[in-house]
């Protein structure tokens, strides 16, 4: 095998592997923040008075929503954005990447 021929080889490897990592399209330069469930009132509050945009709370779908806040399940926010996401619980992995990709501007993990 020739030097080009392996050189081709290792790059789709390495494109293939890279291709599995989720990446965001989206950058903010705000960071993941984390937070009590006790402060979510807090949380969804500050938002509020600062910013426009709708946030969700993802992981308790009882929550009541308002004009700029819902609350969902991980499977029915599954193809949405909002602008800030708290999570605050999932059932299984692919609800917990589906729950926290959907932030466009900000995720806020509930503990």
């Amino acid at each position: 095998m020739s030097l080009v021929a392996a050189s081709a080889i290792h790059g789709r490897r390495r494109c293939a592997r890279a291709a599995l990592v989720p990446r965001s399209v989206r950058t903010t330069g705000v960071g993941v923040r984390h937070a009590d469930v006790d402060d979510l009132a807090a949380v969804l509050d500050e938002r509020a008075a600062t910013s426009e945009g709708v946030a969700c709370v993802i992981g308790m779908p009882s929550l009541p929503g308002t004009a700029r806040i819902r609350s969902s399940s991980a499977r029915s926010a599954k193809g949405l954005g909002f602008d800030l996401v708290d999570r605050s619980s999932a059932d299984s992995v692919v609800d917990r990447y589906v729950a926290m990709t959907r932030a466009t501007q900000q995720l806020v993990v509930l503990r």
